[in-house]
């Protein structure tokens, strides 16, 4: 926050620029995708920061859910495993940020921008998760 002159939106719009560039590239690059958002989950992880208001205001929840469809869509075609590293940072965004302030703004947006289709997308590859404990 201090590099950026204290100017969360300005690192928001970063962060959602990047991960849309990397959206667009020819072919969807399971490593760089997963960058993407681990980074704004990295940004998001305090409830009350800056950051994560700026990222939600700068519409980070329908980002993340065109990520997921993206990625949905390529985890039926590709049998390649290294899809389900940026379908769990997308799902683990969506898990910790959609309750932020009312909760239904986010959930509303995330649903508008494609989450039914991706749950339904995704669940053919939850087996192949490691359990957790």
């Amino acid at each position: 926050m201090q590099a950026a002159g204290g100017k969360a939106t300005e690192i928001a719009k970063l962060a959602l620029a990047r991960l849309q560039r990397t959206l667009r590239e020819p072919q969807l690059i399971p490593s760089n995708v997963s960058m993407r958002i681990d980074l704004i989950n990295a940004l998001s992880r305090s409830r009350d920061h800056a950051l994560r208001n700026a990222l939600l205001a700068a519409n980070v929840m329908p980002a993340i859910t065109r990520a997921l469809v993206k990625i949905s869509l390529a985890l039926n075609v590709s049998p390649d495993p290294a899809f389900l590293d940026p379908m769990i940072a997308g799902l683990g965004y969506l898990r910790n940020c959609l309750e932020s302030s009312d909760g239904f703004t986010w959930v509303a947006q995330a649903i508008s921008a494609g989450l039914l289709s991706v749950l339904c997308n995704c669940s053919t590859r939850f087996q192949e998760l490691a359990p957790t404990t």
